[in-house]
């Protein structure tokens, strides 16, 4: 979202966060999770690092498919 910095992610507001419902809470990490990634890529794409933000998440991947 334009404008937003990375603490302002929305799904962090009180109304937005689940209470109690251990079954919303994978629900929520995962919107919560979703909007952060879109987040970091239009960041990057707006300083020219889209290609390095990508590399690095491929390298981060990698890493763990190798660690037992």
């Amino acid at each position: 979202m334009l404008g937003l910095k990375v603490h302002e992610n929305p799904y962090l507001a009180a109304h937005r966060m689940p209470s109690g419902d251990t079954s919303a809470l994978g629900d929520w990490l995962a919107r919560h999770d979703a909007w952060k990634f879109g987040w970091e890529v239009e960041d990057a794409s707006r300083e020219g690092k889209i290609l390095v933000h990508f590399k690095d998440l491929i390298s981060i991947a990698n890493r763990r498919a190798l660690d037992p």
